[in-house]
């Protein structure tokens, strides 16, 4: 009689344990559930991308041109970059670029760093330091693989080497117009380097748009240079 005493009384002790061993399991899952929708929460609004192009050169004349000779430079195109977005709600963001080229001894150079808004479902803004629309892929000027060329032409594109980026504002709206798709675009800032700087700059474009084909119209114009010197 005895021994089935304690037998007995075994049992409750034993539900009791498996009871709350099963509320504890549950509470983790939950815990890990809520750790994975928060993770998901963090990785949409904060975004990080990079890309990187690696070249090298060697021409049969050695005279120089575009920076490659006969001299074999495994610098002069080669280039990486890292890219952050921060989405402060569905409307704002803001978006830092970071690139280090061959050409300039892998400085890392802070090539965008600006706010942008989402207006309405057509127009959008940015402030700070953004690329100027000098030329149809001017945006795409360090992404090899978004470009229909091994590199982009130097004769026109070599020179916005300096000017590249402006700190300034840029306002732009974006429209179906029947089949088509439309952009049209507006700057406004300056640019500068180590000799002179650039104001005033107005930049002005408009794309026009279908599946096989592009139209861009564009217009720069800016204040005098202003030159300054500096003195050691």
């Amino acid at each position: 009689m005895t021994l089935k005493r304690m037998s007995l009384a075994a049992i409750p002790v034993l539900l009791v344990s498996l009871t709350s061993q099963a509320v504890t399991v549950e509470q983790l899952n939950r815990q890990v559930q809520r750790m994975n929708q928060r993770l998901a929460e963090q990785d949409q609004r904060l975004r990080i991308n990079g890309y990187a192009t690696f070249g090298i050169t060697q021409s049969d004349e050695s005279i120089s041109y575009n920076g490659v000779s006969d001299d074999i430079n495994f610098q002069r195109f080669s280039r990486a970059g890292i890219q952050m977005s921060f989405n402060i709600n569905s409307q704002s963001s803001v978006i830092t670029q970071l690139v280090a080229r061959g050409s300039n001894d892998f400085a890392t150079n802070m090539e965008w760093a600006y706010f942008r808004h989402q207006f309405d479902d057509n127009f959008s803004g940015k402030i700070g330091r953004i690329r100027a629309p000098y030329y149809m892929l001017s945006e795409y000027l360090d992404v090899g693989y978004a470009v229909p060329w091994a590199l982009m032409p130097a004769e026109t594109y070599n020179l916005l080497d300096t000017f590249a980026n402006i700190d300034g504002v840029d306002i732009t709206w974006d429209s179906e117009v029947g089949d088509y798709s439309l952009q049209v675009q507006g700057v406004y800032g300056k640019t500068a380097d180590d000799d002179f700087t650039l104001s005033d700059i107005v930049a002005l474009s408009a794309t026009l748009a279908a599946d096989e084909w592009s139209i861009r119209v564009a217009t720069v114009g800016g204040g005098q240079p202003q030159v300054q010197v500096t003195m050691a």
